[in-house]
């Protein structure tokens, strides 16, 4: 019996996922506040499409957490308020805890050379002030904690969130104190990075993201 030979085919997006992809960069860079509400007739206008995608690529956005659809007001971008973050920052917590808990007794100690070549490039784009830069290396330091966790579950629901993580990391770029004191944690999560999880490790990671601990997640709070 004949079996049918797979042709790789390419489709281009379609003109919803282009417009989310375009709202979802606007949203992650900046271009749109948190909080603020979404026209769909000017983002037709702005995109060139009708608000036929314009409307779809919000269910696709809403479904990421990054917009919020408020009966009788439209959709608007998402904005954490304070009992959101902190549940929002414990939850994160969790994920990263247990995706370094995995990492780091896998015997094989790719972790931590994955994070010690990461934080390093992290400091001279620190030295340089190359902000852009650093936060890019700084979504790379936690994506490659999850897919080497080798747990699909987790490595799945760290990428729904991601985007929503980079939006409110990006929006710390201009804070040095943050920047100063995230580059110190990320070296020192280098260096603990060894074969074994230790209580100083995870301490030092729940302080890095938890919203009552983190600089990070205390600059956010005030900004929202």
């Amino acid at each position: 019996m004949k079996t049918l030979k797979k042709n790789k085919l390419t489709r281009p997006k379609s003109l919803t996922n282009q417009t989310a992809d375009a709202l979802r960069e606007g949203i992650i860079n900046g271009t749109y506040d948190l909080g603020q509400n979404l026209s769909e007739t000017k983002i037709a206008e702005d995109l060139g499409v009708s608000r036929t995608p314009v409307r779809e690529s919000f269910a696709l956005l809403e479904h990421e957490g990054l917009v919020v659809s408020r009966p009788q007001s439209g959709t608007a971008v998402f904005k954490l308020d304070e009992t959101e973050l902190e549940e929002f920052c414990d939850f994160r917590c969790l994920l990263e805890v247990r995706a370094m808990e995995l990492c780091f007794n896998d015997g094989t100690g790719k972790l931590a050379k994955a994070w010690e070549k990461i934080a390093a490039k992290m400091q001279i784009a620190f030295d340089k002030n190359q902000t852009e830069r650093y936060l890019a290396l700084d979504i790379e330091f936690h994506n490659v904690l999850f897919e080497m966790s080798n747990n699909r579950y987790l490595i799945n629901t760290y990428r729904t969130l991601s985007t929503k993580i980079i939006a409110l990391r990006n929006r710390l770029g201009q804070s040095g104190r943050h920047l100063d004191k995230g580059l110190g944690e990320h070296l020192e999560l280098a260096k603990l990075a060894n074969k074994e999880i230790t209580p100083i490790a995870v301490e030092l990671m729940r302080a890095h993201t938890l919203h009552r601990d983190g600089s990070y997640w205390k600059t956010i709070s005030a900004g929202v």
